[in-house]
């Protein structure tokens, strides 16, 4: 059973609708102060994951408090695991050989790029997989869209 978040704030999202189910989970259409929209999955804006579009974390990035835990509170997001795991995997002997490159110089700026993971079918995907992990090559993808997008080269 879906909980009513209609109107309700977190942070300075405010839950408008109701926008998909993902397995019993449901997605919510959120209204941003700054007046983004922006769909988040209901479990994020309960447990308070959720406190913005992305607006917040750019605004700390801009007033230069670049330290994770100053600014994002995120540690144990699947947007800061995908992160990890990216960084972690261009370590690889697979990745090294290839002279693929993790160039983002911090989380702050990794969030910036790609914002809150649309759901939990989409993980991250450079959009020339011959290129790094950089600003400019990175999105939130599914499985469909990055199967695709390998066909593509």
């Amino acid at each position: 059973m879906m909980k009513d978040l209609t109107g309700k704030r977190f942070g300075r999202l405010i839950a408008l609708a109701p926008h998909s189910q993902t397995d019993k989970r449901w997605n919510w259409l959120c209204l941003c102060d700054c007046g983004n929209h922006k769909v988040v999955a209901s479990a994020y804006l309960v447990r308070s994951g959720a406190r913005s579009c992305g607006c917040l974390l750019r605004d700390h990035v801009k007033a230069g408090q670049t330290h994770p835990a100053t600014t994002h509170g995120m540690s144990k997001s699947p947007e800061c695991k995908a992160f990890r795991n990216a960084k972690n995997r261009c370590q690889t002997p697979h990745y090294k050989v290839r002279g693929i490159q993790f160039l983002f110089a911090s989380f702050e700026q990794w969030f910036a790029e790609l914002g809150y993971r649309p759901s939990p079918q989409h993980s991250v995907d450079r959009k020339n997989n011959a290129g790094h992990y950089e600003p400019g090559n990175v999105r939130w993808a599914t499985q469909d869209e990055q199967h695709s997008n390998r066909n593509l080269k």
